[in-house]
């Protein structure tokens, strides 16, 4: 299933890194391992915000706020621009709200303890938030991305926790 690579990528690039520069888990990766692997009401409550709060806090200020700000501004910079084809330049700047609103999503991924693992988080929070920016676009509506993104963590976090 194309949701439930995003562990797997991760823990695969992880594993290339540590092998070729010989880097082992940052504590902060082995403490949310051991809380997302626990079977107590704080590892379970902490697993349903991780899949489901937490996207919607994201989706809101990633796809809501920044998307929508960067189409505002684009929008007002383009009608200052004389040109034929003002479709192509609509597409233009949609790809481009959409880059920047995913680079800066997969850029807040970014955690300094996390070490070389945050060359694959990063690039694949990106691609994600590619796909919710597209998502968001096509359709016009931020609970496609929100729902998107829940079940991308909740997939992560059930495999994170073995239970699929």
């Amino acid at each position: 299933m194309f949701l439930s690579i995003e562990p797997f990528l991760i823990d695969k690039i992880s594993h290339l890194l540590k092998n070729t520069f010989n880097l082992s888990p940052t504590k902060e990766q082995q403490n949310i391992s051991f809380l997302v692997k626990d079977n107590s009401l704080a590892s379970i409550v902490m697993s349903i915000y991780i899949a489901i709060g937490v996207p919607i806090i994201e989706e809101i200020i990633f796809r809501g706020f920044l998307h929508n700000y960067f189409e505002i501004t684009t929008k007002e910079s383009s009608q200052n621009k004389v040109s034929s084809n003002n479709g192509a330049i609509n597409r233009l700047e949609k790809i481009k709200t959409i880059l920047k609103t995913s680079l800066i999503f997969g850029l807040m991924h970014f955690s300094p303890l996390n070490g070389w693992t945050n060359i694959s988080i990063i690039t694949i929070t990106t691609f994600i938030g590619i796909i919710t920016s597209i998502l968001k676009e096509k359709t016009n509506d931020l609970w496609a991305s929100v729902s998107f993104h829940c079940t991308n963590n909740t997939i992560a976090i059930l495999q994170l926790r073995q239970t699929i």
